[in-house]
């Protein structure tokens, strides 16, 4: 199977293009295919925006083979990170500089999930999510359908389509949760709570608790979830000084564990902290 899957990676990295190096992508097959997530193969820093290029690309590409559940999902979680990770991190910083630049983050960013998310659900619809699912490749391809689902709603607000299927994309995410809530080391319990808290009479409360069991848990090592709760609490809640020290943690975390997505998280604390004067 894994000599299947570096077959099929290599023939599609060959055909990469658009700002992603052919030397880029036949350096990373053999890390796409044998390591479980692009943060474990990037212990060594390098270029962001390129490996995650390499890997939407790859993802998209790979897609086109009408792939199995597994595979479907790794391709289907390397157009999320790419796209809602990347692209529409940069459509932010761009958008009061340069608005048209950031249009165009966006609207790639937009179409990168549309197909991750039609990807995962033509698979999804099509089967019973039950246990046996949960206990299957079915449960990893669910869970990054409902992130791409979620980001897609968030980021295309004119898409009333998508937002009618709110409920849909929600309910995806707690089945995981219910399922499998420490699955991808929280991830799973904070997609849920992420949709319970900005669902119309959601319970708040609940989505707090679940965003606190994430941090007492994980929060330690992965510096994400404190940049998101900054964010969609602190923000929200006008706390200034709550939201520095969330954003400085996040960064002291990624200094400590500097993944792929630790690097990123680091990122954009850096950028909030540069703009808090104009949050608050």
């Amino acid at each position: 199977m894994l000599l299947m899957q570096a077959r099929l990676i290599q023939a599609v990295a060959n055909r990469i293009a658009d700002g992603c190096t052919r030397l880029m992508a036949r350096s990373l097959v053999a890390v796409l295919v044998f390591t479980p997530t692009l943060a474990q193969a990037t212990a060594l820093p390098g270029d962001i925006k390129t490996l995650s290029c390499v890997a939407g690309k790859l993802g998209e590409l790979v897609l086109w083979s009408d792939p199995r559940p597994r595979l479907r999902a790794w391709a289907i979680s390397s157009l999320v990170k790419d796209a809602y990770g990347i692209r529409a991190f940069e459509a932010e910083q761009l958008e009061l500089t340069d608005p048209d630049a950031a249009k165009s983050k966006r609207a790639e960013a937009i179409r990168l999930l549309k197909i991750a998310k039609e990807a995962g659900w033509d698979h999804l619809k099509s089967i019973a999510l039950n246990p046996r699912a949960a206990a299957s490749d079915e449960l990893a391809l669910a869970y990054w359908t409902s992130a791409a689902w979620g980001a897609l709603i968030a980021l295309d607000r004119d898409d009333f389509d998508a937002l009618a299927d709110w409920p849909k994309a929600k309910a995806l995410a707690d089945w995981v949760r219910q399922q499998q809530a420490d699955f991808g080391e929280g991830a799973a319990l904070m997609l849920a709570a992420s949709f319970e808290w900005s669902s119309p009479g959601g319970d708040k409360a609940q989505a707090k608790l679940w965003f606190t069991a994430v941090l007492n848990q994980y929060g330690a090592k992965q510096a994400m979830p404190h940049v998101f709760l900054a964010e969609q609490l602190d923000l929200d809640a006008g706390d200034r000084q709550a939201f520095e020290d969330r954003l400085r943690l996040a960064i002291k975390v990624a200094e400590a564990y500097p993944s792929f997505e630790n690097r990123v998280a680091a990122s954009k604390a850096l950028w909030l902290l540069d703009r808090i004067d104009s949050l608050f």
